[in-house]
């Protein structure tokens, strides 16, 4: 109770804070053209409480907050204008933030309104051109071109777009006192225009000073600068403020690139290499601090956090290359809806939108049978004949729309139809039928929901296309493993549409890091829907199995220290973690969580694929090496041991 309370207060002040941010931004229309710095503190204070929340088992504030992160990024890299719509949306979940704190979860119609109103400002961002953006800094040395990350080059494509030249400043600070003086440097610039990146660089005059670069964006002229600036700099213009026809002349040039083709395999060695790259770093850095004196290591801080930086820049340069167009996905989807409409004698037009959109290979192949399966329901159950659709007064020929675009690091893939819509009054008769709700006072969202549960089915028997239904519970098994997720809309006579939440790769992966004895576990973030304090007096047994109650339910209770043979008479247990994966809810008792955060994840290949419970390893804070657990074999591991004496499920009604 101590700990909630703790979170509670922590959430409070930081939306307090993000209420006077958006005070700010009122008094200050064009605030995230001149002054981004505003909005990159938003964004901060949005990533802060997207985890607040979730510990504070605020679920669904926690999904929309996560949402209006996503659209603060947007705005963040230029792809959006901070426009009144947007700043309304901000006041109003910072209101929620505050009834949350003093009542329950925010409720899925009020939820299902946000995730509305961020769609439809999402669906308004428009694209950058980066390669064009590389080809004006292409002269740049290479320590600052290198440096420069995806929403840094969005800035400088956002300031071009309004006509503002872009210069190169570079001054000598004291090493000893370089934290205030460059604090009180980039003050006095940005009062002429926008910071884009501040990049250190080598330690000169006997390792008294140190060198810092700023990329600096303004309408102002070069002599202005000099001034701002003073005598120990240099300033240089780079880009001069180019025209709006130039810069789409620049985005046609651009377009025209040599493709390379580089095998799987090779990439997946490369990453191995980086991997070792990290360690060998590491044990070098360990022997450098022993030898050296502390004073003298610590004038090394710059160039460690420097190659620290490159070192992670590098991978995920290496994982983008692993990244390839949906096209080839959606060409097959394409294929199968016109081959299996023609079968039915259906008419349907296909409409295909961001198939260029880029995703991890591996995250494709899984794809292919869950989209295939959508599909086929949309076909056979979902669009009506033409025959059908006269008499309902639509159309002859059906509509389905495949679209995806990126947020982030996910990529939404959408499948919508126009067809008859999902018929709740037959999920509910069947629901009935087998015994699986006792009362028809159900809301849309939990019959939804049922599509979900193995071997739920409106039809009495399965078609030669398929049966609403069958197999769904496949599709968000296949989805949740990589850390996706599904959910439907649908309105009838109106028709259905599938969101398929997917991570952008599975190379790198939210973890929550939990301490077991001497061993550091590594549990995927996607599988954990609550964190909670272990209280002993929670746990209750049923036919000789241990259940937990937690949120009023009593749930199958796993503690991971004993699975492991790790447990001890000075262990101690503070923390109950409850996992839901393929439609079955467990409770988790580790010692502590001591972390939670994106990490580069190698997976276990050859025979180590069978090792029992974990799935692959991760580095942790340098030093350490986490085991990640797999979630499906976890679950497995559970049904086994609980059999048929309860009934899994994710669904509370």
């Amino acid at each position: 109770m101590a700990v909630k309370k703790e979170i509670r207060k922590e959430i409070s002040q930081l939306n307090e804070k993000f209420y006077i941010l958006l005070k700010e931004i009122d008094h200050n229309q064009f605030l995230d053209e001149e002054n981004p710095e505003k909005i990159k503190e938003v964004y901060r204070i949005l990533h802060t409480l997207k985890s607040l929340t979730l510990m504070y088992e605020q679920e669904n504030l926690n999904d929309v907050i996560h949402l209006t992160e996503q659209l603060i990024n947007e705005i963040k890299s230029g792809r959006l204008s901070l426009s009144e719509e947007v700043k309304e949306l901000l006041h109003q979940v910072n209101n929620t933030i505050a009834t949350c704190l003093n009542s329950d979860d925010l409720d899925n119609d009020t939820k299902g309104l946000f995730i509305k109103k961020i769609d439809l400002l999402l669906s308004q961002k428009k694209e950058i051109d980066l390669e064009g953006v590389k080809k004006l800094i292409s002269k740049l040395p290479s320590l600052i071109k290198d440096s420069l990350t995806e929403s840094e080059l969005g800035r400088i494509y956002f300031n071009l777009k309004k006509e503002k030249h872009i210069y190169l400043c570079e001054t000598k600070l004291l090493f000893d006192t370089f934290d205030r003086e460059i604090e009180s440097f980039t003050e006095q610039l940005k009062k002429e225009g926008e910071i884009i990146a501040t990049i250190p660089g080598d330690l000169v005059e006997n390792n008294k000073k140190i060198i810092f670069y700023l990329l600096f964006a303004t309408g102002e002229d070069e002599k202005k600068l000099i001034n701002t600036c003073g005598k120990n700099s240099k300033i240089k213009k780079i880009i001069n403020a180019i025209r709006k026809e130039r810069l789409h002349s620049q985005k046609k040039q651009a377009a025209i690139s040599e493709t390379l083709t580089i095998e799987t395999g090779q990439i997946d060695r490369l990453l191995g290499d980086i991997d070792e790259l990290e360690n060998s770093k590491n044990e070098l850095l360990k022997k450098t601090k022993q030898l050296i004196e502390p004073f003298l290591y610590e004038k090394l801080e710059f160039q460690i956090t420097s190659l620290n930086n490159k070192i992670k820049e590098l991978y995920k340069d290496i994982v983008n290359l692993r990244l390839i167009s949906l096209w080839p996905l959606f060409h097959i989807i394409e294929t199968t809806i016109k081959s299996t409409a023609k079968s039915l004698n259906k008419k349907v037009k296909v409409e295909i939108k961001g198939a260029d959109t880029k995703i991890d290979k591996p995250i494709i192949d899984l794809l292919i049978e869950p989209l295939i399966h959508i599909a086929r329901n949309a076909l056979d159950h979902g669009i009506e004949t033409p025959e059908e659709r006269k008499k309902a007064g639509k159309k002859e020929e059906g509509r389905i729309i495949l679209e995806a675009y990126q947020s982030e690091n996910s990529v939404f893939i959408t499948f919508s139809d126009d067809g008859r819509g999902i018929q709740f009054e037959k999920i509910l008769e069947k629901a009935e039928t087998m015994g699986i709700v006792k009362n028809n006072n159900l809301s849309e969202e939990q019959l939804i929901q049922l599509l979900f549960i193995p071997g739920f089915s409106t039809k009495d028997s399965t078609s030669k296309i398929s049966g609403r239904g069958i197999g769904l519970d496949t599709v968000k098994a296949t989805l949740t493993s990589i850390g996706g997720d599904i959910f439907i809309k649908t309105e009838k006579n109106k028709g259905t549409t599938f969101y398929l939440k997917l991570p952008l790769t599975i190379a790198i992966l939210p973890l929550f890091f939990v301490s077991i004895g001497d061993f550091i576990i590594g549990i995927p973030a996607f599988a954990v829907k609550n964190i909670e304090e272990f209280k002993p007096e929670k746990l209750v047994s049923i036919n000789d199995r241990t259940y937990y109650s937690s949120n009023k339910k009593s749930l199958p209770f796993l503690n991971l220290s004993q699975m492991l043979n790790k447990s001890t008479i000075f262990s101690e247990f503070n923390n109950v973690l409850t996992i839901n994966f393929a439609n079955t809810t467990i409770t988790l008792l580790v010692e502590s969580i001591i972390d939670y955060d994106e990490t580069t994840i190698i997976p276990f290949k050859g025979k180590l694929k069978k090792l029992p419970l974990f799935s692959g390893i991760s580095r942790y804070k340098d030093k350490h090496l986490a085991f990640i657990i797999d979630v499906n074999q976890l679950i497995e591991q559970t049904r086994k041991k609980y059999e048929t004496k309860v009934k899994f499920t994710s669904i509370g009604f």
